[in-house]
């Protein structure tokens, strides 16, 4: 096993993990709401496809009519 943590932590890293992890923090330091890893349906391919971070929040609560949304 520990031979295999090096492994693991270079695929981790190739994949852009750690800049997701570090993406979805400045946004919820910044007074977003994060969601990661959703799932949505393409209407064109009918194939299921990943948002890596759904990052919103709302201008103006009290008029609840302004938001901030982003995909990435």
């Amino acid at each position: 096993m520990n031979q295999e943590i090096p492994k693991i932590k270079e695929w981790i890293n190739k994949n852009g993990y750690p800049l997701e992890m570090y993406t979805s923090r400045i946004f919820k330091n910044n007074g977003f709401n994060v969601a990661q890893s959703l799932y949505y349906k393409d209407i064109s391919t009918e194939k299921y496809r990943e948002i890596d971070i759904l990052a919103h929040n709302v201008l103006f609560p009290l008029l609840g009519t302004f938001k901030n949304r982003v995909f990435i």
